[in-house]
């Protein structure tokens, strides 16, 4: 059943959604990019990469909520958000693992979150298409008149 929405009501250009979620993603990247690379200390790198992880997870979620695909953003921030995890969990369970460290966790690492952008790119450019997916509307209407009978259709179809 369909929601009655009020004539003046415009739908979501879906661009907006797509550069939402784009501008949370670079603001992220810089950022934490930023807190990473501009300090020694471990706590700080560490925190860079949190923000980084963070804002790559929430990017496509934040892009899909804004064109009001709410399943849509489940869908795509659930991969994104399980490498977050991953990443931080990594981080957690190694010492100096953007300092040195093991090889194993940090070929991990680099590989998850390599994942991760990846799927946050994709999460971003399914929102790209959200206005191809919205249901086109039809509105058939009868016309009666004096010695008039018939049908008006229009919508977008």
């Amino acid at each position: 059943m369909a929601v009655a929405r009020p004539a003046n009501a415009r739908e979501l250009d879906p661009i907006w959604g797509f550069a939402s979620g784009l501008a949370l993603g670079m603001v992220t990247l810089a950022v934490g990019g930023g807190l990473a690379a501009g300090t020694d200390s471990q706590t700080a790198k560490y925190a860079g990469v949190f923000v980084i992880a963070g804002g790559l997870a929430a990017a496509p979620v934040l892009s899909h909520l804004v064109n009001r695909e709410w399943k849509r953003a489940l869908a795509f921030g659930a991969l994104p958000a399980a490498c977050a995890a991953t990443v931080i969990g990594l981080l957690a369970g190694e010492d100096n693992l953007l300092d040195g460290g093991n090889a194993p966790p940090r070929i991990a690492f680099g590989a998850v979150l390599a994942v991760e952008i990846f799927a946050s790119s994709v999460g971003l450019i399914d929102s790209m298409m959200a206005g191809e997916r919205r249901p086109r509307r039809l509105a058939i209407l009868p016309l009666v008149g004096r010695g008039q009978l018939g049908l008006a259709v229009g919508g977008f179809l």
